[in-house]
């Protein structure tokens, strides 16, 4: 009888924490699912003062909760993974096309490309009509089967191209004709477009089909979140051997990836995500844990 008892003693705690297992998994499914959308900016809505706050009281709580479930030396290696994670592994997509795009950038000066399309433009030309003969010259072309080309001349002799081929090709033409221009792409987005410094001050121009009017491919630096819904995550400017970032031009409230408020607060959010993991593992030990006793027990 006793055996019994205990048996469905343990089976009772079992329900309890499957169910507590079952309610935990689906918040963190939520959870996760909420932040992949928050941080892909899916739905173009990013940090605030509140995010902030609810984030960081989350993470502390979790913390206190989660520091009992291992020894010191498993939180620190945690600690140890987390930072590994954040700080190596996340920026090496970021400056593999940093690095790319730069290279490209670079060759833009060379005398070959510049003369090549001085000599094929024939006369001068103002930003606006660059972009209007480039119209002439190239098709857009989004299939996948594509050849990318990032030489201005392969660009324009294959007479189709992407964003990115325009963007190129654009920097290019501009350059041939004396203006500064750079190429800025959103890195974390599949788009790229160009600033072009007029009176002083450098202007976005995207020679791409957007779809748009000219007046709106000319200027307008919030194009992309108010007629796209996608504001860029991290834009950053080439021109020669120099990149800036420019994603606070292109977004209403100026935020930047690489600011110091943004790096603290995905930091807050990945510990929050691995305190979330640790709860959910417990649950699932001390379930394993009553399934073998409630077999002893039989």
């Amino acid at each position: 009888m006793l055996g019994n008892e205990g048996t469905d003693v343990n089976m009772q705690k079992l329900k309890q924490i499957l169910n507590l297992r079952g309610l935990f998994t689906i918040a963190f499914a939520i959870c996760f699912g909420s932040y992949v959308i928050y941080v892909l900016d899916i739905i173009g809505q990013w940090t605030s003062s509140w995010s902030w706050v609810i984030s960081g009281l989350f993470a502390t709580i979790l913390l206190r909760w989660s520091y009992g479930m291992m020894s010191r030396k498993g939180f620190k290696k945690l600690c140890v993974y987390v930072l590994i994670v954040f700080l190596a592994v996340a920026p090496v997509f970021v400056v593999y096309q940093a690095a790319t795009v730069q290279s490209v950038a670079q060759s833009l000066t060379s005398s070959k490309e510049i003369n090549y399309f001085r000599n094929l433009l024939g006369r001068s030309y103002n930003y606006t009509e660059l972009i209007e003969w480039e119209h002439q010259s190239l098709r857009w072309n989004g299939s996948s089967t594509m050849l990318a080309y990032t030489d201005p001349i392969e660009i324009y002799e294959y007479h189709q191209a992407r964003c990115g081929g325009y963007a190129i090709l654009y920097a290019e033409l501009c350059i041939s004709q004396g203006y500064q221009c750079r190429i800025v792409v959103n890195i974390f987005g599949d788009h790229a477009w160009n600033e072009v410094k007029i009176d002083g001050k450098w202007t976005r121009i995207d020679a791409s089909p957007t779809g748009a009017p000219m007046s709106e491919n000319i200027g307008y630096p919030l194009f992309y979140e108010e007629k796209w819904h996608h504001p860029p995550i991290l834009a950053l400017a080439f021109e020669g051997s120099s990149i800036v970032d420019a994603t606070g031009n292109y977004r209403s409230d100026h935020w930047s990836l690489l600011s110091v408020s943004t790096l603290v607060f995905a930091f807050i959010n990945a510990w929050f995500a691995v305190c979330i993991y640790l709860i959910w593992k417990k649950f699932f030990t001390r379930a394993k844990i009553l399934i073998f006793r409630s077999k002893l027990a039989k």
